[in-house]
């Protein structure tokens, strides 16, 4: 009979271990799962079924380099100005800058906002639902492309559902270091000016979860994303014009300094001079 009480409390020691052991990694799951919830929520609706794959992934020669730059105007906050790695993540910049081109993101909002993590927008539906005509191919080492872009603070990525290659027009601006999401997501450009504007509509909005909703009525406004590349570009110009004129300047300056002292040199190397002895004598100046 002993034998049979010391059988069944072993088996319900090893019992209890196997249940701790189970619950122990079923909340390493959930907080790995909620992590990757933060940033892309998978779509509650069949927009993405619509969705075609972007020849961008494909054809390289559609496909933007170098450095660009963009203005994110959020009403009623001021401008979030963000440079692009085209070299890193092409496919993510040539997608987004062409969305921007096209005025798709005028009027929407950032509909998911988590203080202390990110800010995120670019959802036609309003609700983390929606996106462009297009899907395109996830830049992340998990997904086979290297990029090295980091997911710290004023780090732009693109968002997605579970799919890898998921991703169409919704992006998120890191507010806090978030660099478990690297190899994950696409980052693709970082914020040179406006982090305090980032910063100001995490604090302002209000939220109805731990998932940052947002209210329709509550959400910022994206006024206009637009392209100022161009506008770069003429003002690197204007400082290379300004230089230009500068050193003309400087060297029309030098130049007429040097007229005028030659032309004094020979207007006195021609006049007689009287000394006080009333000898004639020629002044001369070696220049």
């Amino acid at each position: 009979m002993k034998r049979y009480f010391s059988i069944i409390a072993v088996m319900a020691l090893v019992l209890c271990m196997l249940v701790g052991c189970g619950s122990k990694k079923d909340d390493t799951s959930s907080k790995s799962a909620k992590q990757e919830e933060t940033v892309a929520p998978e779509s509650t609706d069949n927009s993405g079924q619509d969705a075609e794959t972007s020849d961008l992934s494909s054809d390289d020669t559609n496909q933007l380099s170098g450095k660009h730059h963009v203005v994110i105007k959020v009403k009623d906050y001021g401008n979030i100005k963000v440079e692009l790695d085209a070299d890193t993540a092409p496919i993510s910049v040539t997608n987004f800058v062409k969305l921007a081109k096209q005025g798709f993101y005028d009027g929407l909002t950032f509909h998911r906002i988590i203080d202390g993590f990110m800010i995120q927008g670019g959802d036609p539906n309003g609700d983390g639902t929606g996106g462009s005509d297009e899907t395109i191919k996830g830049e992340f080492s998990e997904n086979g492309v290297e990029n090295n872009i980091s997911h710290v603070r004023g780090t732009i990525s693109m968002a997605r559902s579970s799919e890898n290659d998921s991703a169409s027009s919704q992006f998120f601006i890191v507010q806090s270091d978030s660099t478990y999401l690297d190899g994950q997501y696409a980052g693709f450009g970082t914020v040179t000016s406006g982090m305090d504007i980032v910063d100001k509509i995490c604090k302002d909005t209000p939220v109805t979860d731990t998932n940052g909703t947002v209210e329709k009525e509550n959400q910022p406004v994206i006024d206009s994303i637009k392209v100022v590349d161009w506008q770069i570009w003429c003002k690197g110009q204007k400082q290379i014009v300004m230089y230009v004129y500068k050193q003309i300047a400087i060297w029309r300056l030098d130049h007429n300094i040097i007229i005028i002292v030659r032309s004094l040199q020979n207007i006195i190397n021609g006049i007689e001079i009287k000394n006080l002895n009333n000898s004639k004598s020629l002044f001369k100046i070696d220049l």
